[in-house]
């Protein structure tokens, strides 16, 4: 199986953001948290987040976040396919 990521994906800043698939259908994004946080003016909010939540946090370590992103006709047929095969 081959893959070409310069036409697969869209990568944005320095190699630390990442979109693959198309949001007709399906994405996932892999991404700097704590750049976007810093960026969005979050940081702080985030920083309390992590601290809270998990007993790994470094506040020195980059946080990177993975999001699949699914449109709302493919959940619904996802969520249809999902009933039938519970009945």
């Amino acid at each position: 199986m081959n893959f070409d990521f310069h036409t697969s994906a869209i990568q944005y800043g320095a190699d630390d953001s990442f979109l693959f698939g198309r949001a007709s259908s399906s994405q996932l994004a892999v991404y700097n948290k704590t750049k976007e946080s810093v960026v969005t003016g979050k940081s702080d909010f985030w920083r309390s987040v992590y601290e809270a939540e998990t007993v790994l946090f470094n506040e020195d370590d980059d946080v990177y976040r993975i999001e699949l992103r699914l449109p709302g006709n493919v959940l619904k047929i996802w969520l249809r396919k999902m009933m039938v095969n519970r009945i």
